[in-house]
């Protein structure tokens, strides 16, 4: 394969700019509007007095760590009822059903008033240029904290990466992505590569570390069908995929250029939909694409990388 009637005519583009509790309207799932089913319909919570105790109480329902309070129509206005109670949580429960519940028969609450949270994951990615790299850091305890570099090789940054909904990841040491300022969490942790989360990974929680050790990674998206065919058919050392953008007038938009076995190509636009250019936006840290099609971002050089079928441009 790799052998074409493909020319730079047509090297392909993106333009990335364009239970009983449940979250609603958010822009992921972690976050959004509160509504709690009661008498066979779903309610909204009234803001009084609603704070990150209560927020994290929601969020450990919904299976994260911790949260933050987001009131007064953040996440837009429900159009049923309000919740009959105000909830009242400490911070410690473990459900929501064990807060106390402050019955409010004429509860009159408008639902500009309606609440919602946001959730943390309890490992995140701070200080890199994208969403999908940067200085590890693990919620453990109630508090933010670093991982030290002892050990840490392909096989954490992977389990880290796949965590964080990734496809693999590239580890950094040695604080490549700047110190952290929290206390440092982990030591020696010593994944084998197959853990789903860092955390029940072997490891020491007390350390021999300074922040000039913390670890970081960069992830990887997995590519599609089409495009391992492209790095298959061009016998890429590596089926990682990276890619970057050339030519674009902002940093969004640009010839979509494919790193294959020491050197960069392009990509011919037959078979380039809305997948693949999503895929090339979400690796590079924004959420969604559109294709570009016949050199719109001018024509490349060198290697052009494609698929099987002809690309008659």
């Amino acid at each position: 394969g790799g052998h074409s009637k493909c020319d730079h005519g047509s090297d392909a583009g993106v333009d990335c700019s364009n239970s009983l509790i449940r979250l609603v309207n958010g822009s992921t799932e972690r976050e959004g509007r509160v509504e709690i089913y009661e008498n066979h319909q779903w309610t909204t919570i009234c803001d009084n007095d609603w704070t990150v105790a209560d927020a994290s109480v929601f969020c450990r329902q919904l299976g994260y760590p911790a949260g933050e309070p987001k009131s007064a129509g953040h996440f837009g206005t429900g159009n049923r009822s309000v919740f009959s109670s105000e909830v009242v949580c400490n911070g410690k429960e473990s459900t929501v059903l064990d807060c106390f519940f402050e019955s409010k028969n004429e509860q009159k609450c408008s639902h500009f008033r309606d609440v919602g949270i946001a959730c943390f994951q309890n490992i995140r990615l701070v200080n890199g240029s994208t969403k999908r790299e940067g200085r590890v850091e693990v919620f453990i305890q109630n508090e933010w904290g670093t991982v030290c570099d002892d050990y840490w090789d392909e096989r954490e940054a992977s389990v880290v990466c796949r965590q964080l909904g990734f496809f693999g990841g590239e580890p950094k040491s040695k604080s490549f992505f700047g110190y952290g300022d929290g206390p440092i969490k982990m030591d020696d942790v010593f994944c084998s590569g197959k853990e789903q989360v860092l955390q029940s990974c072997p490891l020491r929680e007390r350390h021999n570390c300074g922040h000039i050790e913390d670890a970081g990674v960069v992830c990887e998206i997995a590519p599609t069908k089409h495009l391992l065919r492209v790095l298959d058919n061009f016998e890429c050392e590596s089926k990682t995929f990276r890619v970057r953008l050339a030519n674009g007038d902002t940093q969004y938009e640009g010839r979509v250029e494919v790193y294959c076995s020491g050197r960069w190509g392009t990509v011919c636009d037959d078979l380039w939909g809305v997948k693949e250019a999503t895929l090339v936006c979400r690796q590079l840290g924004y959420s969604r694409g559109l294709p570009k099609l016949r050199a719109q971002y001018g024509p490349g050089s060198g290697l052009i990388m494609m698929d099987d079928v002809n690309c008659l441009g």
